[in-house]
């Protein structure tokens, strides 16, 4: 039977008959019969509402999934989830598999993630308030309609309408500065890597030591790929995350001002041939993990984890990098899990899109399947084998690979049985049966967590990494850098040689190419007025840190129960309209 729904959608009417003998197992039963039945009653009994919806919705979807370059990174994030609602929406009135749960909790995530915006970015809520009260407009009666076919507790949706219509100027829209540094202010003083994808340099503005990274404008044609990374980092703040501080252009190449790391990245460590330590890998795996289901909840798939893309920190501390193939999925932003959201982890996307590292692809991708979440996990089992036996899982060329990653036919992880069981719950051909975002406590539970403390895993020190130490340079001042050969920096130099001085300002920023997190605007604009600042910036940039929940052992609170006509059932007086507005 489908997982309980939260409380508040079985009516009093139907819970009153739990005392005339009927269990509450098939009251549920019960209930998801109407909800399933609803969509078509729905149709014939209202064929025109039901066209007219769609008729709307498809000119809003045509309307707003046009990229625009005038709107800032996080605003094309929002425009992303509401498109994303929209699709999901025409598409289940399409198929007739439409619920009005899946309505109140798409809706109700927009409210959430407008409560987030509120509390850490105020600049964008009017933009995001604007988006919800024309889906209300858009929906009010349809889902009106679905909750009295359903026979459920109805909500008020006109007075919610009506209560974020009267919200849509507070705070007001406050234009945006364009703050990003001059191209002749950033020093750099170290080429960190290089390849066809451009260049990393660590770099310094004004004291503070950070890493410049260099892609050029033709790798990165379409304004759809090449906003991803400041779209991640107009949202993201997580301290297993790499942090960007600035994305902008220049008149050759898009910049990324990251935080600066004193780390190797773990694909180093495992081609030193040496074991991984045994108590590393469990705290490597556990971080990572977290970091992913961060990504996920705040609404992006990464589509390239391999160790190549995580940094091994001090202390055996980590963070995942690069975020230039992110794919904007549907986000989560209340206090539980929704029906919605475990659903679309294992097939959001039928596009066909590929992108990543062909020995990581999942059986989905491969296929050119319907894809979610669930991708990210498999490429986490890949890396843990990796991580494991120092071997990749599917070898050969490009077709043998292919072939061993749709059959999951991998060699057996031998002497290391809990990592094993990890792998073999994560390397599953069926996305379903696969250890995700949407079951997150079962990745916790598995046996090769037992010893770690998933409370403290962003305390600076965790574990003293014997192969971390012998790679890196320990100074008197009490700082480490990495131990470089001369022939890798031969190497490094005979390729790809953009530099800071081969570029130079654009006269014109973009919008959707560019952003500055908080603490980075306010550093350039203290250097800009030479009243000196602050080299220590990054650290006063909090991290936003989401609730701790299962699927299991909690739902998401209904955002809008504040707006349920409980009077109607008589289970006392509705709260006024003032009230709700304040709930709001």
């Amino acid at each position: 039977m489908p997982e309980d729904p939260s409380e508040e959608i079985i009516d009093k009417h139907a819970e009153s008959r739990l005392t005339d003998g009927i269990s509450r197992r098939e009251l549920l039963v019960e209930l998801f019969r109407r909800m399933r039945g609803a969509a078509r009653m729905v149709l014939n009994r209202k064929p025109k509402l039901v066209k007219t919806v769609e008729y709307v919705l498809r000119s809003f979807l045509q309307r707003e999934s046009r990229m625009s370059l005038d709107r800032f990174p996080r605003e094309h994030f929002c425009t992303q989830q509401v498109v994303l609602v929209g699709i999901f929406v025409l598409h289940g009135l399409q198929s007739r598999t439409l619920t009005f749960l899946e309505l109140r909790e798409d809706l109700g995530n927009l409210a959430y993630l407008l409560d987030f915006l509120r509390l850490h970015h105020p600049k964008d809520a009017a933009f995001m308030q604007a988006y919800l009260r024309k889906y209300l407009a858009m929906l009010e009666e349809l889902c009106s309609i679905f909750e009295k076919a359903t026979q459920v507790i109805r909500t008020d949706w006109a007075s919610l309408k009506d209560a974020y219509q009267r919200f849509e100027t507070l705070p007001p829209s406050v234009e945006r500065e364009l703050f990003v540094p001059p191209v002749a202010e950033i020093v750099p003083s170290k080429l960190l890597g290089a390849g066809g994808f451009g260049a990393c340099y660590k770099v310094k503005i004004g004291g503070a030591v950070l890493v410049g990274k260099l892609i050029p404008l033709e790798r990165m044609k379409s304004p759809k790929h090449a906003c991803l990374d400041k779209v991640v980092a107009s949202v993201i703040s997580s301290p297993f995350l790499i942090a960007y501080h600035s994305c902008f252009s220049t008149d050759r190449a898009y910049v990324t001002i990251m935080e600066c790391v004193k780390g190797v990245d773990l694909n180093r460590l495992i081609k030193r041939g040496e074991p991984l330590d045994p108590v590393a890998i469990p705290l490597i795996l556990a971080q990572l993990g977290l970091a992913v289901r961060y990504l996920h909840f705040r609404g992006f798939i990464h589509r390239d984890i391999k160790p190549a893309n995580i940094m091994v920190l001090l202390g055996c501390r980590m963070k995942l990098i690069d975020f230039d193939t992110c794919k904007i999925c549907t986000s989560l932003y209340g206090d539980g899990y929704t029906r919605s959201f475990r659903s679309r982890t294992f097939g959001e996307f039928r596009d066909s899109e590929v992108a990543g590292t062909l020995v990581f692809f999942s059986p989905e991708t491969i296929a050119r399947e319907s894809y979610g979440r669930a991708t990210d996990f498999w490429a986490i089992g890949v890396t843990a084998f990796i991580m494991g036996s120092g071997k990749l899982p599917f070898r050969g060329n490009d077709e043998n690979v292919r072939k061993n990653i749709w059959a999951a036919e991998y060699p057996p992880l031998r002497n290391q049985p809990r990592l094993a069981q990890l792998i073999a719950r994560l390397l599953v051909r069926d996305p379903k049966r696969r250890i995700t975002t949407a079951r997150f406590e079962e990745y916790q539970m598995e046996e090769i967590f037992r010893d770690v403390n998933w409370e403290k895993l962003d305390v600076d020190h965790l574990h003293e990494m014997k192969q971390f130490s012998d790679l890196m340079q320990h100074h008197d001042d009490g700082g480490w850098s990495l131990i470089e050969k001369s022939e890798r920096k031969l190497k490094k130099k005979t390729r790809f040689q953009l530099k800071f001085s081969d570029v130079a300002d654009a006269p014109k920023q973009e919008k959707l190419f560019t952003f500055s997190s908080n603490s980075f605007h306010k550093f350039l604009v203290t250097r800009s007025r030479n009243q000196g600042s602050d080299v220590n910036f990054v650290i006063h940039e909090g991290y936003d840190f989401i609730p701790e929940f299962t699927e299991r052992r909690q739902r998401v609170t209904y955002r809008f129960q504040d707006a349920l006509k409980w009077q109607s059932y008589n289970t006392g007086p509705r709260s006024s309209p003032s009230e709700r507005s304040a709930r709001l």
